[in-house]
């Protein structure tokens, strides 16, 4: 498990992009800036996650200071731990012999499809954690007590993510309802014992839930956060982020993105049917079956978050157990009679395609990827400091540096985008290349917020009452379109006009601008 670890930790430090990711590292990374400074999230700046990630990484930037560096390396230690994770849980139900291919292509599809810091990737490792326990658990019988450390999982989950908390209360205990009710009805499990771990299952589902929620609530986070979930992302979400499952064409042109997207559904139907063929006498049997059941539960209810916005980073919380699930239900499907056997087959040819498609397919698109290894020991003259080994751009690090030149350490600026009556994402990590603050609530940027009226008001507001010299405008990101009404224009152009009627240009850095406030 050590030397899995530390291998993964090397392979996803050196496998990462040169570049900085400017939406969810660039949010984390001015986010944790902010907790540094004694802001609080939520309370002081609008996010949608939990306030696990910000406080952690605000807790390494005391210790090794503020770097893009120090975040990357949390990053991989993250997903290093998703990998013994996912081995622990493989070798837990007899992979072994099979176990190098769902483990090389777990690694491969987190080099690929990997967002640095975003804070669904720890949730990973909790849900891999929680998988094990819960088979553990129903495994052993020991009734309630043997589900506390399930407790702890929920409970993490739910300071990452609020509602990833409920979620994983919904899959691990639709689990286990499921087993303990086929228990029943084979005669198996008795009624007033079933009954009774189903009470003390619950009451430590409440109790993890309840207890991190609480803490929320009595820090400041919770209210301020549950109004602009309420507000803002309930409504936005569909509204401004729904994109459509791929199509053939989509799948054929990026097959890794077909079997992302496409995966987790076929494991789950393959779990299903070979949940019912394991469904007879011996302990070995209902191991397995216990197994099938919990991977199946945990994927269904947790691929309901890529039901609007269907992409791999929303897939992948999905994908890594689907392909432990994959590859344990094929063990488990019927191949020995003559009506199955063309079945089994035509299953290992489908294995076969996905193991081709991901590890062909994916190895040339890394490839070309522009990797920090191949950028070790070189100088870069648009280097920052807080960039470290990683490379800005030309245009943003000068612009960075001529920001950092006219302002002070303390002084607040506002980064926004060339124009706010249409949203599409902001430069949230160019905060932390510059060490400036932002002046707003609303340094995240997402469709359907800064664009509304109501939220111009407010940044108006605090651009006046901090008197706030220095805008930088970015619009790289205005003409995006995607097939949702993010495309479209609220008319809400208050704050534009704001802008122009106070500050002037002051520098040009290719698309980005540098504006000043009129004497």
């Amino acid at each position: 498990m050590a030397l899995i670890f530390f291998a993964s930790l090397m392979l996803f430090f050196l496998g990462s992009s040169v570049s900085i990711f400017i939406h969810d590292e660039g949010l984390i990374l001015t986010g944790a800036l902010r907790v540094m400074d004694g802001e609080q999230p939520a309370a002081d700046f609008y996010v949608l996650y939990g306030p696990a990630q910000f406080y952690i990484l605000a807790w390494i930037f005391e210790l090794f200071g503020p770097s893009v560096t120090a975040g990357r390396v949390y990053d991989s230690v993250l997903l290093a731990s998703v990998v013994c994770a996912a081995y622990w849980v493989a070798r837990d139900l007899d992979l072994r012999e099979s176990l190098p291919i769902p483990l090389a292509l777990i690694v491969l599809f987190l080099l690929l499809h990997r967002s640095p810091l975003y804070p669904v990737t720890p949730t990973i490792t909790l849900l891999l954690l929680g998988c094990g326990l819960t088979i553990r658990a129903l495994s052993a019988g020991s009734g309630a007590s043997g589900f506390l450390p399930l407790g702890a999982v929920v409970a993490a989950f739910t300071l990452f993510r609020i509602d990833f908390g409920l979620i994983a209360i919904a899959a691990f205990g639709s689990a286990i309802l499921v087993t303990l009710a086929m228990r029943i009805r084979a005669g198996s499990e008795r009624l007033p014992r079933a009954a009774a771990t189903i009470l003390g299952v619950t009451l430590i589902a409440v109790l993890a839930f309840a207890t991190p929620v609480g803490a929320l609530y009595l820090s400041g986070f919770l209210e301020p956060a549950m109004h602009d979930f309420l507000a803002y992302g309930r409504r936005n979400y569909v509204e401004m982020r729904d994109l459509p499952f791929p199509s053939l064409a989509t799948v054929l042109s990026n097959p890794v993105l077909g079997v992302a997207v496409y995966l987790p559904l076929l494991a789950i139907l393959l779990g299903g049917v070979a949940c019912v063929f394991t469904n007879r006498a011996g302990s070995e049997a209902e191991r397995h079956r216990v197994s099938l059941i919990v991977l199946c539960s945990a994927m269904l209810f947790f691929y309901t978050l890529a039901l609007v916005r269907t992409d791999v980073y929303h897939t992948l919380i999905s994908d890594i157990p689907a392909l432990i699930l994959f590859f344990l239900a094929l063990r488990h499907l019927p191949a020995k009679t003559l009506p199955w056997r063309w079945l089994g087959v035509g299953l290992r040819l489908v294995k076969g395609a996905v193991v081709v498609v991901v590890i062909f397919f994916g190895l040339a698109d890394l490839g070309q990827r522009d990797l920090i290894y191949s950028h070790l020991g070189a100088r870069h003259d648009n280097a920052l400091a807080a960039a470290t080994l990683f490379q800005v751009g030309g245009e943003r690090a000068a612009a960075a540096r001529y920001v950092i030149e006219i302002t002070e350490a303390d002084d607040r600026i506002l980064v926004a985008t060339g124009r706010h009556d249409k949203i599409f994402i902001g430069d949230a990590a160019f905060y932390f290349l510059v060490g400036r603050l932002p002046v707003t609530r609303w340094h995240q940027y997402d469709p359907g917020v800064q664009s509304t009226e109501t939220v111009q008001r407010e940044m108006i507001a605090e651009l006046e009452a901090n008197d706030v010299q220095t805008i930088v405008e970015n619009p790289t990101w205005d003409l995006v379109q995607e097939p949702n009404r993010s495309a479209l224009s609220t008319g809400v152009t208050l704050l534009d006009d704001y802008i122009d009627r106070h500050f002037r240009k002051d520098r040009q850095f290719g698309a980005i601008t540098i504006l000043r406030r009129r004497d």
